[in-house]
Order: structure tokens, then sequence, then C-alpha cells
């Protein structure tokens, strides 16, 4: 069809009664990927017919991991996908890291003197971390650590004038990286560090323990070798069960942090 019939027809399904956002993926859908032949398909008006031609060309489209053409960043969107993941699982699962054997070390010395003054102490830090919202505690950190005592950078994932080898490119990631990757850990070590002292006080009861206590065995071959070692499987169902949960909370660890991930371009987009 002419350029004339394609606006007039574009008038025409602005007079419906749909949200602005469905009309736009669905203009793009008829007049971008309806495409065949170097013509239009013309669909006169709006019916299940027409409907249901520009889902199975969409959905065609997805199979072959076609998501379409970012106008804002004017780029393909799977272009766009590829090259954030990487800076996303740097961020995540180095986080996980922390959050999980920092978690694991402070719940094993918080469940050895459960009423002390340490135990106390990790018990109302975790709490506080666990109850605060992820950008607030990301925004603290960079009000101390990047304002206040400036030894991290405030955004991004790397310097870009900075030149040097592969070692420098990875010391200088570790350097931007330590500011997000402690505000994402901090919410989940509360996590861990309750569970684990939740478990290691139950184990540390058990008659095993006893029965290893009593046959003369160190202290730390009774906690770390048999307490631990069943004490830990709590932990290790739950971080399984985080990983979902970490990636939606790098959106927000992102968004502060200025850090290119797929967060950044899900709040960008």
């Amino acid at each position: 069809i002419s350029l004339a019939s394609s606006i007039k027809l574009k008038e025409s399904y602005m007079l419906l009664s749909v949200s602005n956002s469905v009309f736009a993926y669905l203009n793009q859908a008829i007049f971008l990927s309806g495409q065949k032949d170097g013509r239009l398909i013309f669909f006169p008006k709006f019916n299940s017919f027409a409907f249901n031609a520009v889902y199975k060309i969409c959905m065609s489209k997805r199979v072959f991991f076609d998501l379409g053409y970012s106008f804002y960043f004017n780029a393909p969107v799977w272009d766009l996908i590829l090259n954030r993941v990487p800076a996303t699982i740097i961020l995540v699962f180095s986080s996980q890291l922390l959050s999980v054997f920092l978690g694991i070390f402070l719940g094993v010395i918080a469940a050895l003197k459960p009423n002390g003054f340490l135990s106390n102490f990790i018990t109302v830090s975790a709490l506080v971390f666990w109850a605060a919202p992820v950008f607030w505690t990301g925004m603290m950190l960079l009000i101390f650590f990047a304002s206040i005592f400036p030894i991290f950078p405030v955004s991004g994932m790397y310097e870009i004038s900075k030149v040097g080898g592969l070692l420098t490119r990875l010391i200088d990631i570790a350097h931007h990286k330590f500011l997000p990757m402690l505000t994402l850990a901090l919410l989940y070590l509360a996590l861990y560090s309750r569970l684990t002292r939740a478990s290691m006080m139950e184990v540390l009861n058990s008659d095993y323990i006893r029965t290893a206590r009593a046959l003369g065995m160190s202290e730390g071959v009774v906690i770390f070798r048999h307490g631990l070692r069943n004490a830990i499987l709590p932990v290790v169902t739950m971080v399984g069960l985080q990983i979902s949960r970490v990636f939606a909370g790098a959106i927000l660890v992102e968004t502060v942090f200025n850090w290119p991930g797929l967060g950044r371009l899900a709040f960008d987009s």
C-alpha cells in the first residue's frame, strides 16, 4: 500500500479504545513485521484475523530469538541482551559467593554462644540489612565509601581511560564491583547467617555431637567436620531458591551504581 494509505490506516487505529502501549506494539508489529516481498500486509480493520496474524508473526520471530529492534538504543534487542549478560553474571555470582561464605561463617559464630554479645550483634545487624531496602543500602555505601571517604568509584564497571593489560583491567573491574557486590550481598548475607545460626544450634544439641565431644575430639573438628556438614544442607537449598531473587534485586543495585548489566538495561528500557 502507499505511504498515504499507511498514514490513514495508522490514524484510524488511533481512534480505537486501546491503550497507547498496546497500540504501539500492534502498530510496530503490523508496519514493521508485516512486510512480505517488499510490500505491507494490509489489514482492512482491527478484528480477530488481524490480531491472530500479528500474533503468529511475532511468535514466529521469537522462536528464532528475533526480539525486535530497540529504537531507544538504536540496536537489535538480542544484541543488547548479549552485551549486558556478562556484567550481570559477574555481579550476581560474586555477591552470592560473598553472602554465602560470610553468612555461613557469621552464623556459626552466632550459634556457638547464642546469648552472647557477638551473637546478638550479628542477629540485629542481619535483621537491619534484611529489612533495609537494597537501594537505600547502596546509597548509604556510596555516601560513606565514595563521597565522605573516596575509596571506591561512584559508578560504572571500569575506567575507560585506564591503560594496561588484562590484570590491570581485572583489578579495575574488581575495584568498581566492590560496592554493588557488597550491597547485594548484605541483603542475602542476613538470610544465610540467620538460617545457619538456627540450623547449627539444632545440630549442636544432637546426640552425635555430644558423642564426638565425649570421644575427645577437638572443638574445631566437632563444629566444622561434624556439625557444619549437616547444618549447611538447608543453606544450600536456600541458595538455589534465591538465585532468581538475586537477579531481580540486581535491577535496583545496577541502577544505583550505574552498573552496565541487564538490570540497568531493563530500567532504561
